[in-house]
């Protein structure tokens, strides 16, 4: 598979250090990704360096995120152990091609993200410049900000959520999701060199 110079294809060729919030639960996450078709996802779980084989299918049109609590990954739709293979949902930190291209041609998509039970349809607001930080400097890169908001339980108000997805057709890269007052995912820094093992690309 050859990959476009684009940002996206500059942040996944380094690791992805993430910070995780679920309710009680503050977890961080380095991610590397070996682009291919199936690409591979590694990831620090539970102490060691896990491996994630996703379909580049997945990739395109996925619909759904899988899990990650505490290190262990479950899928979002089933609940279940992953496949080996996984053909039809995405780490959390990433948005499907045809998403991408739903929100950019019509202004709204549908996807089951982390934590919410049902598809939400997200609503572009706007496109605004987000800093992150590459190898120790800052960088605005271009994002969609969008909202949405889910039915959290018949008996709680809905949950508003916001994104701020990375405007790259090849890796739809989501850099900060906030549900509620409670829940998180945020890319916090970007880099070859992040301190773990190096063991296959982490």
């Amino acid at each position: 598979m050859t990959i476009e110079a684009t940002i996206g294809a500059e942040l996944i060729e380094k690791k992805l250090l993430y910070k995780m919030g679920d309710a009680d639960v503050l977890d961080d996450y380095l991610f590397a990704i070996e682009a291919g078709d199936p690409f591979f996802v590694y990831y620090n779980g539970g102490g060691n360096i896990e491996k994630l084989t996703f379909a580049n299918a997945a990739l395109e049109s996925a619909n759904n995120h899988i899990n990650i609590i505490q290190g262990n990954v479950r899928s979002g739709r089933t609940h279940d152990l992953l496949p080996d293979l996984i053909e039809s949902e995405l780490p959390p930190f990433l948005l499907s091609r045809n998403a991408l291209r739903a929100l950019k041609t019509t202004g709204k998509a549908e996807f089951c993200f982390e934590w919410s039970r049902d598809h939400l349809s997200l609503t572009i607001k706007r496109k605004v410049k987000f800093t992150i930080v590459i190898d120790g400097k800052k960088k605005k890169v271009p994002v969609f900000h969008c909202k949405g908001q889910f039915d959290n339980d018949s008996d709680c108000a809905d949950v508003d959520c916001d994104f701020w997805i990375l405007d790259d057709n090849t890796w739809p890269i989501i850099l900060k999701h906030v549900e509620g007052d409670l829940c998180f995912w945020e890319l916090i820094e970007v880099g070859k060199d992040l301190g773990l093992p190096n063991i296959k690309k982490i």
